[in-house]
């Protein structure tokens, strides 16, 4: 009973490494206790000589459940930070993307310019900072360390852009950080 208490402690505050904690409720077949254990997993790593011997030892039912998570979250993610900018598609698709619209609030709604020009290269580069951060954060960690993102070294180059048309920023970083949330928390936080 103890255990299964220290496994549900939000966060987990016992000794051993979150992996070794979801593979043991997923060995004693404990599915609430690692869906909630499996917030704090990074993405699995089977080339780190710590998490291999762990990986190897989880059942396979348990293995696709983490490696699904993070596949489902990654692609979600890739998605989540392709732009929509039309805002006459379906919305169930646009929900799934930062809209163009909320994240550049100014500039969207200066009647006199709608340009849609900005520099995709940077984008892209934003992007994959962005995914290489989740790469190596467990949900978990992700979500409390997203204000961090937002500081403004670390996209600086985005929110320096403007408009070639008109000169006004294109992005908005309070908006842009409002808009990513939603599109972040979208995503599955735990194994199902």
């Amino acid at each position: 009973k103890r255990i299964r208490e220290a496994l549900l402690a939000d966060p987990p505050f016992h000794s051993g490494t979150p992996l070794d904690h979801y593979a043991l409720a997923t060995g004693l077949s404990w599915s609430d206790e690692a869906r909630h254990v499996s917030r704090y997993l990074p993405p699995p790593n089977p080339t780190n000589p710590q998490q291999k011997p762990v990986l190897q030892a989880l059942s396979i039912d348990a293995l696709l459940q983490l490696l699904s998570l993070y596949h489902v979250r990654r692609d979600m993610l890739i998605k989540a930070l392709s732009i929509s900018y039309d805002m006459k598609t379906v919305e169930d698709i646009r929900v799934q993307h930062l809209r163009w619209e909320a994240i550049t609030m100014d500039h969207h709604h200066n009647d006199s310019c709608h340009s849609k020009d900005h520099n995709m290269a940077q984008w892209e580069a934003f992007k994959l900072k962005v995914l290489m951060k989740i790469e190596r954060e467990s949900p978990v960690d992700f979500i409390h360390k997203l204000d961090k993102l937002w500081e403004p070294h670390q996209f600086k180059n985005v929110l320096a852009e403007t408009c070639p048309r008109c000169s006004s920023p294109f992005f908005d970083r309070e908006a842009l950080a409002i808009e990513f949330r939603r599109v972040v928390d979208r995503r599955p936080h735990h194994v199902d």
